[in-house]
């Protein structure tokens, strides 16, 4: 006697609307099945799981087999051609950003402060900010004037990353990739870069938007010469990242930037 299998929990689908209206890529089955029927225990509520579906879809590489539905949209094939001058995308794209780079200040600026900040150094404007530990306490704070173009000061129990918050405001040259594993680059302006209000933060620098962040590309998105213009009106920014891929993104931004610095100056 054959026994029937059980069938498969359907997917909630108050969970798919949710994921929708936040502009979330639609997960496959494969993909939802072990967050909505967890082995050994019930299927958890519904809040928890929204949170943990939208958790692991942002901590994860688009382009793991069965992550998303198999309707999901793609980048055209010929979406980096330079010979067409514009185009309109009229379908929702999910992409992730591989890098991020400021085109609004220089190479050799933006190498002063990564090195400045891994020797604890941090700026605001045309002030300089020390980070000293705990036990430095005993070192005198009174800043002074250099050149009476900037001040130094010392802030303590702040750790020192090597982040590069220099609060620029781009405009941003950023590599994107699809679910496909296509790539193409896309810029955005200071003016557009964080208008969407479905948008959970604005394009900048790490720690602000991390490697694997997600963005949807809505319908109405431009491409110009090969390249997607991000404005406002079409994109939204998802947050998450991909811990690999961003610690191996962070651990070699200033080499990469001393490189650019060197081939510059020939």
């Amino acid at each position: 006697m054959t026994t029937t299998p059980p069938l498969p929990i359907p997917i909630p689908p108050l969970l798919l609307s949710t994921l929708k209206i936040q502009h979330l890529p639609t997960p496959s089955f494969h993909f939802l099945h072990p967050i909505i029927s967890p082995p050994s225990q019930r299927p958890p509520p519904l809040p928890a799981l929204i949170a943990t579906t939208k958790h692991r879809l942002l901590s994860s590489s688009l382009t793991v087999p069965n992550l998303l539905d198999p309707s999901t949209h793609s980048f055209p094939t010929d979406i980096n051609n330079p010979l067409i001058r514009e185009r309109i995308l009229h379908i929702q794209i999910p992409v992730q950003v591989l890098d991020i780079i400021d085109i609004g200040i220089s190479r050799g600026e933006l190498l002063g402060n990564l090195v400045g900040e891994r020797m604890g150094e941090r700026r605001r404007g045309r002030e300089v900010i020390r980070v000293v530990d705990e036990d430095d306490s005993e070192v005198g704070l009174d800043a002074r004037d250099v050149g009476s173009l900037s001040s130094t000061a010392q802030v303590r129990n702040r750790p020192v990353t090597a982040t590069a918050e220099t609060e620029t405001k781009g405009p941003f040259k950023l590599l994107l990739q699809d679910h496909k594993g296509v790539h193409v680059y896309a810029f955005t302006t200071s003016e557009t870069c964080n208008a969407h209000p479905g948008s959970v933060q604005k394009i900048a620098l790490p720690p602000c938007m991390q490697m694997g962040c997600k963005m949807m590309l809505l319908p109405g998105t431009r491409v110009c010469r090969g390249m997607v213009c991000i404005e406002g009106e079409t994109c939204v920014v998802l947050g998450g990242r991909i811990e690999g891929l961003d610690r191996e993104w962070r651990e070699g931004w200033e080499e990469r930037v001393r490189g650019e610095v060197e081939r510059m100056r020939g």
